[in-house]
């Protein structure tokens, strides 16, 4: 047993091989990962971190670091990160943190502005700002243009880009009659919205663009008429009034309308850009036919838009009243409808009506209400086209050329002047009416005046060829140092609405009965001997 085991102490020992391992030690492991993350780290930190863009606002006003947010589109691309006013006190400028991803957006021609409540007339914009807070909206208008960080934001939302489909028209009007956002209606549908509206470069014009829907823009062509739809319009007279709108919108906050004549329906089609002349109103609108000028020796009751009539319809208007250099003219601007174009010849007679006021009648009462308008008479033959017009003081009346069967006796006064006497003033005998004026005109020799007279058939065998005729509008008032004052008059009637006497001498005095168309010397005052003639004189049955 010794012998065994002292073998086993003195037995040598076995030599160690050591072998090495091909590869990377696991130890390693955990330092690259965490290298290889903190690398990617850094380079997403980088590559993601977020542009910082100034932006100067007027007003900082409901704008809020770290909550104010900048959409376009409808998704976020930046939030408000600070805000700082300026040393001159008068600007904000705002920074914001824009996204990676909306780098491109951010060139020299991109729009910024404000989006709040606004609340108008014409109804409640950004409705969904009351809920989520105010936001900075953005519009890039050129992809192309250089990159920006630095931008100026806008007063107002911007109006929609040229680029943007739909037609883009601009209408020019004497006034501003609507504001940004009003209605542009076609019958009555809104079919597009004002954008904007400035002066013309010489002041003297307005000029607003409006927007077509896209839908609609076929509807619109180089004769298409806009004119002013805002309010109500109202029309008429005694005999009834019109009201006119377009819609409720258009009643608190104004608008446009548009129409095409039906027989333009072929005009060529317009491109963005075109403008059109915007009217005044519906009628302005409507307007066809051919120009004329009528010259007045008086403006009174004549302005703009005093309708020109026919029979008691409507063929015309006047479009601008103007004074000639002595002041002594009124030259009218005016047009003739389509319907009435004929009305624009030689002989065609122009002359104011206003309401007249008598004891013997009241006409024209529905001027007081509607105002005076022009009278038209056409020419009986027909004659060459004419444009240009010398207005009447009086209803124009004609010399009769027939005498109806069963109308009585005409007869033709010889006045030295008119005077006041007037068509259908009354024919006194002994104060009961026995005629009428029925015309006048100047004599060929233009030295005196013919008043055109007819008696009714039962009074006709009063007119006697020595019959004396006189005016008896007026009072006639004599006085005397021995004789005293002595007035003359005929009837309250005649004082106030004017008219014709006459008396017949008596009975031995008296002279055949006139026939058609005699002519008696006109005069101007009664002689108190004509009025003792008693003549007795069987009337006709």
């Amino acid at each position: 047993m010794t012998d065994e085991k002292s073998k086993e102490e003195t037995a040598p020992l076995e030599q160690a091989v050591v072998k090495r391992k091909k590869g990377i030690s696991p130890v390693w492991i955990l330092p690259i990962v965490a290298a290889l993350i903190g690398g990617w780290l850094l380079y997403k930190g980088i590559a993601e971190a977020p542009i910082e863009v100034v932006i100067n606002f007027d007003t900082g006003e409901g704008i809020t670091a770290g909550k104010t947010k900048v959409i376009y589109k409808g998704l976020n691309a930046g939030v408000v990160k600070s805000l700082h006013m300026n040393p001159d006190l008068k600007t904000v400028d705002v920074t914001v943190d824009f996204d990676r991803q909306a780098e491109p957006a951010l060139s020299s021609n991109t729009e910024f502005w404000l989006v709040k409540p606004r609340m108008s007339l014409k109804g409640v914009s950004g409705l969904g700002t009351v809920l989520k807070g105010n936001h900075i909206a953005m519009r890039v208008n050129d992809w192309d243009e250089k990159p920006a960080l630095s931008f100026k934001a806008l007063a107002e939302p911007p109006t929609l880009s040229e680029d943007e489909p739909g037609l883009h028209l601009t209408m020019v009007s004497k006034n501003m009659s609507v504001g940004r956002g009003s209605p542009v209606h076609y019958k009555k549908i809104k079919v597009g919205d004002v954008q904007s509206y400035k002066l013309s470069e010489d002041k003297k014009e307005v000029q607003t663009k409006i927007f077509i829907y896209p839908q609609f823009s076929h509807m619109v062509n180089e004769k298409t008429r806009f004119w002013n739809a805002g309010g109500i319009s109202f029309s008429g007279g005694l005999s009834g009034w019109k009201i006119r709108t377009e819609s409720l919108e258009t009643i608190l906050s104004g608008g446009l309308a548009f129409y095409t004549p039906e027989d333009e329906f072929k005009a060529p089609v317009v491109q963005n850009g075109h403008t059109f002349t915007l009217y005044d109103d519906y009628e302005s609108a409507h307007e066809t036919g051919v120009k004329i000028k009528i010259t007045f020796d008086s403006a009174e009751g004549l302005s703009e838009n005093t309708e020109i009539k026919y029979h008691g319809i409507t063929v015309g208007k006047v479009d601008k009243v103007t004074f000639g250099q002595s002041l002594e003219k009124v030259f009218l601007s005016a047009h003739l409808d389509s319907n009435a174009v004929a009305l624009a010849k030689e002989g065609t007679r122009f002359w104011v009506v206003k309401p007249e006021f008598g004891l013997s009648k009241v006409s024209h009462l529905g001027t007081m209400i509607t105002g005076n308008y022009i009278a038209v008479m056409p020419a009986k033959k027909e004659g060459k086209h004419k444009y240009e017009f010398v207005g009447q003081r009086k209803s124009p009346v004609e010399k009769p050329t027939e005498t109806p069967t069963g109308s009585g006796l005409n007869i033709v006064l010889n006045a030295s002047r008119l005077g006041s006497i007037k068509v259908s003033d009354k024919v006194y005998y002994r104060e009961i009416v026995v005629g009428e004026v029925t015309s006048y005109e100047l004599a060929d020799t233009a030295d005196h005046v013919l008043l055109y007279v007819n008696i009714q058939k039962r009074y006709t065998p009063l007119v006697r060829k020595n019959s004396v005729f006189w005016n008896t509008s007026g009072i006639g008032v004599d006085f005397g140092l021995f004789s005293g004052l002595e007035i003359q008059t005929e009837s309250l009637e005649s004082i106030m609405s004017g008219g014709v006497a006459f008396a017949t001498p008596d009975n031995e005095d008296m002279e055949e009965q006139a026939s058609e168309n005699t002519v008696f010397p006109f005069h101007t005052k009664v002689s108190e001997r004509w009025l003792k003639w008693k003549p007795s004189i069987k009337l006709a049955q």
